[in-house]
């Protein structure tokens, strides 16, 4: 099975990444947090989406979706910060943290929410969904109503690619697309990247460089 090789990073790495560095040490694509909520900006988005590009690495852009916020007031607020470009990843949208006591219809209502708003902006694509292996039995009541999109699955483990699909999304296409397999640590420590060290989140795109370029956006 073909990998591609990539990271995630939020303000949490600081906002002097090399990115040359970065794709020197064999990553080639990149997913930066912008916003989060109705009113965080990460201070960092700026330096790694314009470095990711300038690279020469594909590049990302997530909203870490906040349980008690209008959504679309949110997917608006993501919307004023990251400008979606041809050639780039689909947007994510980061689902985790749920707040104890929240029911699954409301996890649901606050996504569908989120993704009714901000999905007519990118011309027919569909944002990538972030979440844990765990989530949609957790969250979603099993996620059958988002598995037409694709997923991006957390599960540290060294287990194959096909034993973390969330039922939903097996057998599905575009399915799981994408897995974050490591913070850098867990389940073991990684080699470190140039300028970052090992605290950071590694993923795998599934499929080679061709098919992660297939996937980006194409008519925004």
């Amino acid at each position: 099975m073909a990998f591609v090789n990539g990271i995630d990073v939020s303000d949490f790495q600081g906002d002097d990444i090399d990115w040359g560095e970065v794709k020197s040490s064999g990553y080639s694509f990149a997913i930066a947090k912008a916003t989060q909520g109705t009113a965080d900006v990460q201070s960092s988005f700026g330096h790694n989406i314009n470095g990711i590009r300038a690279a020469g690495m594909i590049a990302g852009a997530y909203h870490f979706l906040s349980w008690e916020d209008d959504p679309a007031a949110q997917a608006a607020h993501f919307l004023s910060v990251y400008t979606p470009r041809n050639g780039d990843i689909p947007p994510a949208l980061d689902c985790e943290a749920v707040p104890a006591g929240m029911s699954s219809d409301a996890v649901i209502a606050q996504i569908s929410g989120f993704l009714e708003a901000y999905e007519p902006h990118l011309e027919g694509a569909r944002m990538l969904l972030y979440m844990s292996y765990s989530f949609p039995s957790e969250s979603l009541n099993g996620g059958s109503g988002f598995s037409g999109h694709p997923v991006w699955i957390a599960a540290y483990n060294t287990d194959p690619f096909d034993s973390n699909i969330p039922p939903a999304w097996a057998g599905k296409t575009p399915g799981m697309v994408m897995w974050q397999y490591s913070d850098g640590s867990i389940p073991s420590t990684q080699p470190p990247i140039a300028g970052l060290g090992t605290s950071i989140d590694r993923d795998r795109f599934n499929g080679d460089l061709d098919a992660l370029k297939a996937f980006t956006l194409k008519n925004v």
